[in-house]
């Protein structure tokens, strides 16, 4: 339960928003709460007021999804929940103006409640034209939280003409980056870059520096050294050099920057928590060449030294 189900990003937002948790050893230092509750088999999860008085509990362990809705169902029991419970109910009969959106979703989000389901639902519903609407617009850039559903491909489809859109992908692909890095999947990485290849899809260069930036932070979190290494030198030699080399040519010169900064974050990285020798120089030599194309930076001469130090200091 502790990591299939409390680390689960929605399970960890619910809980952590509406309620105190508290968790103790039934057979130990809890005993006391287990002979004042009854709790006879493990786990158990009780619902206790300030009071101390019981509202609500659930027995055995069990999958993220199914305890999310036992613990939604006891949640709609306190004087908070019944209240979402009743703008749930209205939900269900009458029409999705966007005085009811906005306040219903804006109840769930206050309790840590997903709205991924309730924002699709919403979305099937409009024309297209109306997303240009202040409120429709104001409704989709608040409530879109993950990076499935039609929610953010409508989100990626407009970015064009505007950089609040943009700002609110690269918001939603770090979020999801950093759940990736905290679970340790290749299998969500393998989804991160989907997603991410779905949100620059019409800028390649873009979608490179993305997915490289999230698999640097991935493979540095989890497998130092291995992958990382390999995932960077793909990155620089199929990405990097041949944008860098036509930036006469190229005409996004923030992207331009945005990949001379990713250089520096590499250089730090290998300077910092990369022990292989053959590496530290290859990065030296990543950062010498860049030298020769726009010119030397201070910053670079400082790492190419930090790194040929290091990789001195193991021969």
């Amino acid at each position: 339960m502790d990591k299939e189900v409390f680390m689960h990003p929605e399970v960890a937002d619910f809980l952590n928003t509406s309620f105190i948790n508290y968790k103790v050893n039934a057979e130990g230092s809890g005993s006391f709460i287990a002979s004042k509750y009854g709790v006879s088999a493990y786990p158990q999860f009780l619902f206790i007021h300030a009071d101390e008085s019981l509202f609500g509990d659930i027995l055995g362990g069990m999958t993220a999804e199914r305890f999310l809705k036992k613990t939604e169902d006891i949640f709609y029991r306190t004087e908070k929940g019944a209240v979402i419970h009743a703008f749930g109910e209205a939900w269900k009969t009458r029409e999705h103006t966007p005085e009811l959106v906005i306040q219903y979703f804006h109840l769930r989000r206050s309790a840590g409640l997903d709205n991924s389901t309730f924002l699709e639902q919403w979305l099937s519903e409009l024309h297209e034209d109306s997303l240009d609407l202040p409120h429709n617009e104001r409704i989709l850039m608040t409530y879109t939280t993950r990076t499935d559903g039609q929610a953010f491909t409508t989100i990626c489809r407009k970015q064009n003409g505007s950089p609040r859109y943009s700002n609110k992908i690269n918001a939603l692909l770090e979020k999801k980056c950093k759940e990736v890095c905290l679970s340790g999947s290749e299998k969500q990485l393998d989804t991160l870059m989907n997603d991410t290849q779905k949100a620059f899809q019409h800028i390649p260069h873009k979608m490179a520096l993305r997915q490289a930036q999230f698999k640097h932070l991935f493979y540095l979190e989890n497998n130092p050294d291995k992958k990382y290494v390999s995932a960077t030198e793909t990155f620089m030699d199929a990405h990097f050099f041949p944008l860098v080399k036509n930036t006469a040519h190229h005409t996004d010169s923030l992207l331009v920057k945005e990949y001379l900064a990713e250089l520096s974050n590499i250089a730090w990285q290998y300077s910092n928590f990369i022990t292989k020798k053959a590496a530290l120089k290859t990065a030296a030599a990543w950062l010498e060449q860049t030298n020769q194309i726009v010119g030397e930076s201070p910053e670079r001469n400082q790492y190419i030294v930090q790194l040929l130090t290091k990789a001195g200091a193991r021969e």
